[in-house]
C-alpha cells in the first residue's frame, strides 16, 4: 500500500471510474438488469457486463440468448433499466468504507475526474447520494463520447480537458474492459478489487 501511495504521489490528475470503483452499485444495476428482462428467460451473469454501457450489455444478453429484438425494442430496454437503477441508487446506495476519507485528502493535492461508461443521469444520481458532488471535473459519462471501454476515448478525453500528459495520470477501475482502455490510452491503472480504500488513507495520515 506504501508503494501504490507514492506511485500516487508522482501523479496530477487521478481519474475513477464510477461502478464498481467509487461506489459499489454493480448488485443494484444486476437487480436492474434482472427487473428489466424479467419477461423473458434469459442467461447472464453481472461479471459479463461490468464495464459496458447499459444498451451494449442488453444488446449482450440477448444476443447471447438468442432473442431478437430491434434498434427501438433496444432503446425501450435501455430507457427502462437505467430508470429502475435510478430509483435503486437514490434509496439503496452505501458509501464505500474510507472512500470518503481518501477523497477528502485527494481533493486539495490532485485533479479528480470521472470517466464511466454509465449514464450522465444516473452517475449524478449516486454522487448526490453519496456526497461526492463537488470532487470531480470532469465527469466524463457515456453520453459524452462516441465509444466506450475498452476505446481509451473518456480517458483521452480527460487528459485533453485537463490538458495533462498520460504518464501524469492515474486511473482506478475494476472492469476488464476499463484495464483495456487504460492500456490503449498508455494510462497507469489500479485495479481496485484488491485495494482496501481505508487501508490506503491511514498510509496519508
Amino acid at each position: 500500500m506504501e508503494k501504490l501511495l507514492n506511485q500516487i504521489l508522482q501523479k496530477k490528475l487521478l481519474i475513477f471510474d464510477f461502478d464498481g470503483t467509487l461506489a459499489d452499485t454493480s448488485p443494484l444495476h444486476f437487480l436492474a438488469f434482472k427487473k428489466t428482462l424479467a419477461k423473458y428467460d434469459l442467461n447472464f451473469t453481472y461479471d459479463e457486463l461490468a464495464g459496458l454501457a447499459t444498451n451494449e450489455a442488453l444488446a449482450y444478453i440477448l444476443n447471447k440468448n438468442n432473442v431478437p429484438f430491434t434498434k427501438k425494442k433496444l432503446e425501450l430496454l435501455t430507457h427502462e433499466k437505467q430508470s429502475y437503477v435510478k430509483k435503486l441508487i437514490s434509496s439503496d446506495l452505501k458509501p464505500i468504507n474510507g472512500l470518503n476519507q481518501f477523497l477528502d485528502w485527494a481533493y486539495n493535492k490532485f485533479s479528480l475526474c470521472i470517466v464511466s461508461s454509465g449514464s450522465s443521469a444516473n452517475i449524478n444520481a449516486a454522487i448526490k447520494k453519496l456526497g461526492y458532488n463537488n470532487y470531480f471535473d470532469p465527469i466524463i459519462s457515456i453520453d459524452d463520447v462516441n465509444f466506450s471501454k475498452p476505446n481509451p476515448e473518456g480517458f483521452m478525453l480527460a487528459l485533453k480537458t485537463k490538458s495533462i500528459l498520460a504518464r501524469h495520470a492515474l486511473i482506478f477501475e475494476d472492469s476488464v474492459t476499463g484495464f483495456e482502455a487504460a492500456k490503449r490510452a498508455k494510462i497507469d491503472f489500479v485495479d481496485v478489487n484488491f485495494l482496501d480504500w481505508h487501508e490506503l488513507y491511514t498510509q496519508t495520515l
